[in-house]
Formats: structure tokens, sequence, C-alpha cells
């Protein structure tokens, strides 16, 4: 018979039956196709030595104004900033506490030690950094203690563990009266970890006798995902279901991120204004005073001078002359015999603080800002002393603007904290200073945020809602801030910010940002928002329902289409929604690990126009990071598999190659040479693939094979001696147990391998059986292969075969 050319259909088919799939393949791992046909994936490479810390689950990429290359990393206790492979710790800060008198404990012949912090809110495996410690503690020096910490155990609310170089040589406890904890971001778990069920927590991990399940957990374990943005150079991050943060690129990789809410506005200013100046006393004015001041001189402002009986009490402003260097005023000087009197400091406007009886609210008078009081707005207030019953601790502090009298330059706040004012006066002294915040009700929780590219817009998706004391969380809320301004979200007809309330659902996923739209995509639905300008600013439209989304990371945006991993099946939308064909889809979810859905996460290759899919397997018991995935190739519309630990992937312009980050906290470039560089020496990738069942006469004669003549390319090789195994693999009839091998012996499969390299023409060999499958694999060092279009020289042999 003349030779049999073996050409399969493109992609991997497992929703039918080795053996139905005789014109296809059935199986592979670390192969692609190219136009048709399969060729073994690029290699990847390290980049850069050094590690962060954590899983990582997001990766953004950008420029700044300054030409400087940043990636932006999430994991599970940590955010970095890498700049030239180098990761800086960017991590915002949750809390700073002055502890308690000598709050350091050690235990004898340990490491352990315990740090006490009333209701201090930390987590397990979270980050603290402790300064101020004084002293040795029990052989344990301080130097061991003023440093960051990872918490090692929870105690209880109000202590817990860290563990440090030295081993204590005595119990007791120690560190002084000055020990400052500062408390970064809480970590997240390192994989899902469901709220309720066997595979919650332990039986009674509460520590008490409640015997429940999940009693550690408290039914809140989500898997920590940053969501990430740029505002022009900066960046804005937020954990799911957390606050939004910002970096300022411009204040380099040593600072850290802050929540937006918290964002200064500029220095604190001082609330008195203070200069030197001097008087004559038979005039009403007050000269040399300093300009600068001078120029923020209200008229009406009350003067005082820090001198005694230099001024009269109720003295005000009358006019502020001469390029504001000249004060003048309601009344003469008093007059004390000397004529001038120079180097006098006087103070305008103080006790700007005003109260009154029976009440806890306090009104703060500052004419000074540029920037327009706004309620909601945050402010810190200082130096402030204790005003009729209000005691200055409870005014020092960061309060929300409740009302604004913009005609009266002042604003009050209101002191839930506070014992009621015991009569209506004025004070607070000359030192008040307030630290203006640029945000007004800034969501302070979120689920996923996102910048639009139309008019720049900052959207939180699943947030609190505007005005909510309790700052709750509302799975299906959709806010966004006033066009080109992160900092504010009060709605009003003089901005743009808003919000829009989803109907489809019970909880916004994720979004992506598109040519004209942004898609949302909701637990049961797709919308579109669309800018339609005030003063609706931005439209919803219901493109999709009775769909679903299986995480917040499985969408991805190519070629201007949307593809994302729903609950049981693809989808696409290119402005319908629609199914997507698989033909891998029962291989893949029968063997995904159902409790490990929320760590699937897409990422595209658009060189190979390709989407790829991660997931956590059955089989992967670690579950710290996806182990397995499913690649479709949108130009052919064909869809394969394989394996391979992953936990994040960013297919940037910016970089010459994708990046991905790895389960040994380092990130590789993919499609970066032949080999795996995931180790700081290279290994051979292993690849293979395998067909479908084959035959002559549908089975009912054996096949004899003699000859092979295969068909392979191994352009790109790095190899002087490239090469792959060629296996052909013979059965009596699907399913059977006991036919003999070639070598001899009781195996399921007849096969025969032999190894092809660049010139390998034919090759002979001898095997029979009613169908047979062909199998190439490589797992040599520098080998890129691609298969062509091989032949067989088969005949048929016969009906009957060896028992």
């Amino acid at each position: 018979m003349p030779l049999s050319k073996l050409q399969f259909n493109p992609g991997i088919n497992k929703e039918i039956t080795q053996y139905s799939n005789e014109a296809g393949w059935n199986d592979c791992d670390k192969v692609r196709f190219r136009q048709g046909y399969p060729e073994k994936i690029g290699g990847w490479r390290r980049y850069g030595k050094n590690t962060f810390t954590g899983v990582c689950r997001s990766l953004h990429q950008w420029v700044s104004n300054a030409f400087v290359k940043y990636i932006g990393l999430g994991t599970n206790v940590k955010f970095f900033i890498e700049e030239g492979t180098v990761y800086y710790d960017i991590t915002p800060i949750r809390l700073t506490a002055t502890l308690g008198s000598n709050p350091i404990t050690t235990e004898n012949t340990k490491t352990s030690v315990t740090v006490a912090h009333t209701t201090h809110g930390a987590t397990l495996g979270s980050y603290v950094t402790l300064s101020g410690v004084s002293g040795t503690i029990n052989n344990v020096p301080a130097s061991d203690l003023n440093k960051e910490h990872v918490i090692t155990e929870i105690v209880n609310a109000n202590s817990y563990k860290i563990v440090v170089a030295t081993t204590a040589n005595g119990d007791g406890a120690g560190g002084g009266g000055s020990v400052v904890a500062t408390y970064q971001v809480n970590a997240g778990p390192d994989f899902q970890i469901p709220t309720q069920g066997w595979d919650s927590e332990v039986w009674g991990s509460a520590g008490d006798s409640s015997s429940t399940w999940n009693g550690s957990a408290g039914g809140t374990e989500e898997l920590r995902v940053w969501n990430q943005a740029n505002f022009g150079e900066d960046l804005i991050i937020g954990p799911r279901g957390g606050e939004l943060y910002y970096w300022d690129t411009s204040a380099g990789t040593g600072t850290r991120a802050v929540t937006v809410k918290n964002v200064n506005n500029g220095t604190a200013v001082s609330l008195t204004k203070t200069s030197t100046g001097s008087i004559i006393e038979s005039a009403p004015y007050i000269t040399n005073i300093d300009a600068a001041v001078g120029k923020t001189i209200r008229i009406g402002a009350v003067v005082t001078c820090t001198t005694a009986d230099r001024i009269p009490a109720g003295t005000t402003v009358v006019s502020v002359s001469a390029n504001s260097q000249v004060v003048n005023i309601s009344q003469n000087p008093i007059n004390t015999g000397v004529n001038p009197i120079h180097g006098l400091t006087y103070n305008f406007d103080d006790n700007p603080i005003s109260v009154a009886g029976n009440s806890k609210t306090i009104t703060v008078f500052d004419p000074t800002l540029e920037r327009v009081y706004e309620v909601g707005q945050h402010v810190t207030l200082a130096g402030a002393t204790t005003i009729y019953g209000i005691t200055a601790s409870v005014i020092n502090q960061r309060h929300k603007i409740a009302t604004v009298d913009s005609a009266a330059n002042t604003y009050t706040i209101d002191i839930a904290d506070a014992e009621p004012a015991s009569t209506t006066a004025s004070g607070g002294g000359s030192s008040v200073t307030a630290q203006y915040e640029l945000s007004a009700e800034v969501p302070v929780v979120q689920n996923h945020l996102l910048v639009s590219d139309s008019s720049r817009f900052v959207f939180c998706f699943g947030t609190n809602e505007f005005g909510d004391t309790t700052e709750k969380l509302n799975p299906m809320l959709i806010r966004w801030s006033d066009q080109e301004d992160m900092f504010d979200w009060r709605p009003r007809s003089t901005n743009q910010a808003g919000d829009i309330q989803l109907s489809q659902g019970t909880e916004i996923v994720t979004t992506l940002q598109s040519r004209q739209e942004i898609l949302v995509f909701t637990d049961a639905a797709l919308y579109s928002l669309q800018y339609v300008g005030a003063p609706v600013v931005w439209s919803s439209q219901l493109m999709g329902a009775n769909m679903s989304v299986i995480s917040s990371k499985a969408a991805a945006y190519a070629n201007g289409v949307a593809y994302w991993m729903g609950v049981g099946k693809f989808y696409k939308y290119d402005g319908t929604v629609q199914p997507l064909r698989c033909d891998v889809r029962k291989f893949v979810f029968d063997d995904m690990n159902p409790g490990q859905q929320g760590q699937v996460f897409a990422g595209s290759l658009e060189e190979y126009h390709e989407i790829w899919w991660f997931y956590v397997s059955k089989s992967n018991t670690a579950k710290v990071a996806p182990d397995k995935y499913v690649v479709y190739n949108y130009a052919e519309d064909i869809w394969y598999i394989g394996t391979l630990d992953r936990s994040a992937w960013l297919d940037s312009p910016i970089n010459d190659f994708p990046l991905a980050a790895t389960n040994t906290y380092n990130l590789v470039e993919h499609e970066n040479g032949n080999d795996d560089g995931q180790a700081d020496t290279n290994s051979p990738i292993n690849a293979y693939i395998t067909s479908g069942r084959f035959g002559i006469e549908s089975g009912n004669s054996f096949t004899f094979v003699d000859k092979l003549i295969p068909d392979m390319s191994f352009v790109g090789s790095d190899s002087d001696a490239p090469s792959v195994d060629f296996t052909i693999l013979a059965e009596n009839e699907p399913g059977s147990l006991d036919h003999a091998s070639v070598g001899g012996g009781s195996e399921r499969e007849v096969q025969v391998s032999t190894e092809i390299d660049n010139y390998t023409d034919i090759v002979n060999i001898r095997m029979r059986g009613r169908d047979m499958a062909l199998k190439i694999s490589s797992d040599s060092a520098g080998t890129r292969w691609q298969l062509g279009t091989p032949r067989l020289n088969m005949r048929p042999d016969g009906r009957r075969g060896a028992k």
C-alpha cells in the first residue's frame, strides 16, 4: 500500500474518547498549534535573581513620566514595586500605635516573644515593625526587636507572638514605655479558604468550647487579590474587600502607599497667623509685618500681642496695606512710654475653635485655605487646648467635616467621644494647626477598581454607599470619582461624581476596559458602562444574563473581544455574549479543584493569538497556586491544555516578553529561550502531544507498520543536536489489558519508540495492532520543534490477534 499521511485536526479534543477522535489530537503538555500544526511552546527565563514575599496574584506594568519602568506586584501578604529587577516593599500601613509600658515578654530558652497590644487587630502572617524598644530583655537585645517581624501566632485580641534571633535566658517583660508598633495591611490566606464546611478550619479551631468549624477564620478568609490601575503616572491599588491606596511615583520606591482618603492637601496650616512687627503708640497700625503673613490676614481678625499690655483687648484688623506689611487696627496701641516698639510678636485669630453649651460639636474657623471646604473631607487638628470640657485629646485627632459655611469660612466637626461643652465660647489657643486631606467621601471598601480610559474617572465596584456612616460594602454598587480628580467622590451639580446600583446578580466579580465601554461582570450577568456626560455621566446597559464568571481574574481582553471562564463553561463578548465551543470543557472542569475556583486567572499572549487560563487541579494538594492551564487560540478556534505552576500573568507591550509569577516567588519571562530557566540553572522542558486512535478498515483487520518517515522542524533550537521521541502506541481493542508488547511481557499497549533528529529521513519499525496512536515528546535541553506531516507504511495484517 502507499504511504499514509498522518494529518490530524488542530487542537486538543477531550470531549470524546481517544478512539472516536481518530482524526484529532487527544492530549498534550506545553504544546501549542501554529497554522494547524503542533509545536513546543517557548521556554522561560528568570527575571532577575531577587524574590518577593508571598503568592503574587496581581501584575501591572507602566512607565513613569521620567521613563522609569515599574511593575506593581500584589501578593497575599504584601505589595511591591519592581524597578530594575529589585522589589521594593510599599505595603500600606494599617495602624501605628504606642504600646503600654514594657509590652515585650520573653520565655526562657525560647526565641518566641509575646507583644502586648490591646485590640491590635492583626492576623496571622501579617507584618509589624517595632521601634523604640530599649534595653536588653532577658538576653534579647533591642536590635533584635526594633525591626520588621512576621506575626507567627495570635494569642488573643490583645497579644501576639513574633520570633527573634536570640534565645531568651529567662521569663519576664520589658521594652520600656516608648515602644511603637507599626502594622502593615493584614495579610490574606495563600489559598482560598471556604468560610464554612469541611475545608474551612479544623473543628474547634477557635480555641474555645464552641466546637464549630472555621473558628479562627470567622467566615471572612477570602483569597487575597489586589486590584491596581494607573492614574497618570501614579498607582491606585486595593485588595479585594479592602480600602483604596495611592502610591505617588514621584515620591520614589522608598515610600509606602497611603490610603486615598488620607492623602494630604499640602502641609499642615496654622489657624492662627503669627508675625513680628513694630507699633507706634499714637497710631492704629502695626508695621514691618512679614509680607507672606500679611497677605493671609483677614479683615476683622482679632489681633493680640504675646507681650502683655501692648494691644487693647478686642482690637481687630481694619485693613492690610503697603505691600501687605502694614496692618491697620481698630484701636491705638497701649501707651507704655516707649515709642516706637520693635520686634513684638502678634497673633491674628487666636482661639479658632468655638463650642456651644451642652453640645459635642465644634466649629473651626479657617479662612486660609485655597481649596474649598467640602463635607466629607478629613482634617487632623493638632495643638489645641481643652475648651470648656471638650478635652484636647479628643480635639487633636483626625475628623470628618460635617457641615460647611463658606461665607463664614467655618466648618463643623461632630466628636462622638467628647463630653458636652459646659458653655458657649471660643478657645483652642494660638497653636492650633489643621492638616487637610484631599479626599471627600472616598470609598473605604471595594471589591474591584478601575481607571477609565475616557477622561480618567476612578471607579470602585462593590463598595460602600455615599454617606453611609457604617461604611458597609454594597456588592452591586458602582461609584466613580469626579472627572480627573481621584479625591472627589461627593456627587454635586458642579462635578461628575456619581453611582449606579446594578440589579442582576448578587455581587460584582470583575471588570474589563474595552475600546468604547467598561464591561462589568456580576456573578449572573454582564453590563456595559458607557460615558454619556452630565447629568447621567455613566449609563449602564445589560448585555447578557444567566451567565457566570468564575473569579475576579478570570477575564481577558484581546483583539477587541472579551474572553472569560465561567462556572462550567467559557464565554466571549464581541458586542453580544456567546458561549465558546470548547473541546476540553468536561476535562478542565472535572479536573479543577472546586474549592479553589477563586484562584483561576486569565492572561493573553497576543503573539500567538492565545488566551490562557490557569487553575488549581484536584491533584494539587498544596493549593497555593494554580498548576494546570487551558489555552484558547482565538485565531484558529482551537484549545489545548497543559501543566504549569503560575499565579499571575502579564502580557505587556512595555516588556519584551510576557511575564508570569511563579511558585518560587519570582518572575519569569515566557517565550524567552527553549528551556525552564526558573531556577539558577536551566533545565529541559518536558513537552508531548498524543493523537487519537487510528487504523485500517475501522479495525476489522489488524494494521502492520514497518516504516516511519518523520516530518519535523527544529528551527529555533539552541542545541546542536535537537531531537524528539516518536512513539507509536498500538492496541488490540479499546480498553484491552493483555496485549503483548514488542519487547515481551504483559502491557496494555504495544509501543515502538524511536528518536528523531534533524537528519532522520526514514525509520524501519515492526509493529501490529487494530488501532494506533502517535505520540511526540521531548525532554532534552535547547530543543524547539514543530511537527509537520509524518507518513507511515501501513497495510492490513489479518483479523486475528495474539492473546
